[in-house]
């Protein structure tokens, strides 16, 4: 069911900006709250989605409907179909030219962000997506610190080391449809949506970011993107390398090195989820299996692999 007020709300707006939200009634006021900040020249509208709450993420969301009847379009789903199923639908539902996203438990910290972006995507038609530095929020200790940065150093790069936070990004919704049609991403069974899309656009337009820091991610233990189960981290994980071998073989990459450097992630990725859950066998089986070892990295990993080992032991 859609809500929407036709007599309100904004007709042409310039921007859509997707909120998926599902049991986030704890923080999904404050990620509202810090989009209908935002200061631009140019009308936006937000496409609020919600699968069925068990807590009051849905009430919070009707309300925001009610008393932003200009900006919101409201997708409340009688039953609940999942976060993909309704990802996809909020992206048939966008009607401006760029698309910018922020979950329930996200929220923008720079009330220009949307400004600044169309600035540079207004100034240069090859530019497919703009993203911006961010912070991370980790809500267990309400510990705040910078992402991770790295340099955009084109396609074969951002395979191995994707430096995007979804939460920064925003792209065009014209390319954003042709990835749509081309991929067919909904028929894939991964287990993220948000990698795809940046692997797409990284080799099919140019790619700006931006030094600015206008966001905040929420890292929360056991969501879907930092499970705590270890037979779940290793599906997220083999999920992300099957989506990087996708577009590795998609695009005719031939590089060996790369290739088994991301081999080599999946099994790092492997490690540090067993290390964290105290699985020993499967930390040895991924370490035995990593291939080409620089000695530093097989210091550390056997220096884990030691304490882990002597955790076990001791309990």
């Amino acid at each position: 069911m859609v809500i929407v007020d036709e007599d309100k709300i904004v007709k042409t707006p310039l921007v859509s900006v997707r909120v998926h939200s599902y049991n986030q009634e704890q923080f999904i006021e404050q990620c509202l709250d810090s989009i209908l900040s935002q200061i631009t020249s140019f009308e936006y509208e937000i496409i609020l989605s919600n699968n069925p709450s068990e807590d009051h993420t849905r009430d919070i969301c009707i309300k925001y409907q009610k008393e932003h009847p200009d900006k919101i379009r409201l997708l409340l789903r009688e039953k609940n179909v999942g976060f993909f199923a309704n990802f996809f639908e909020t992206g048939s539902m966008c009607r401006g030219k760029y698309i910018a996203r922020c979950d329930a438990d996200d929220y923008w910290c720079d009330n220009y962000k949307l400004q600044k972006q169309v600035d540079v995507l207004d100034s240069d038609e090859t530019i497919g997506l703009c993203y911006t530095r961010s912070k991370v929020l980790y809500e267990n200790t309400k510990k705040i610190e910078d992402a991770k940065s790295y340099p955009y150093m084109g396609f074969e790069a951002h395979l191995l080391r994707e430096h995007i936070m979804t939460l920064t990004v925003m792209h065009r919704r014209d390319l954003y449809n042709k990835y749509i049609e081309e991929i067919h991403p909904q028929d894939k069974g991964w287990l993220m949506e948000d990698s795809p899309i940046s692997l797409w656009y990284s080799k099919n337009s140019r790619m700006k970011g931006l030094d600015d820091i206008t966001s905040v991610y929420r890292y929360v233990d056991n969501s879907i993107s930092h499970p705590v189960d270890y037979s779940k981290m290793e599906a997220f994980n083999q999920s992300l390398l099957d989506i990087r071998m996708f577009f590795y073989e998609r695009y005719h990459v031939n590089n060996s090195k790369l290739k088994r450097e991301l081999q080599n992630d999946f099994r790092s990725r492997n490690m540090e989820a067993a290390y964290n859950s105290g699985m020993v066998d499967k930390y040895v089986s991924n370490l035995l299996s990593y291939k080409g070892f620089h000695p530093y990295a097989f210091a550390i990993y056997s220096y884990r692999f030691f304490k882990l080992l002597f955790k076990k032991l001791i309990k």
